[in-house]
């Protein structure tokens, strides 16, 4: 089953999806639907799985809670 939404774009938005729907072959609807999918499985991909591959990756973990953004940044 579909849901109808409405959303609001500028003018520009609205004609380069429009653009882009056509150069791809589809609708400006089957595009954003194939947008919000994939963001959708971004956010999966991105979630506790993302976490536990961090697993491992520090040696010394004297200073983890007080360097943990240093730490994150350089995995």
């Amino acid at each position: 089953m579909k849901h109808r939404t409405q959303i609001l774009l500028e003018e520009w938005q609205y004609q380069g999806l429009r653009e882009m729907a056509r150069q791809v072959g589809t609708n400006l609807s089957g595009l954003v639907r194939q947008w919000v999918t994939e963001k959708m499985k971004q956010r999966t991909r991105g979630g506790r799985k993302g976490l536990l591959s961090l697993a491992g990756k520090v040696k010394d973990r004297s200073d983890v809670a007080r360097k943990h953004d240093r730490y994150l940044a350089g995995i």
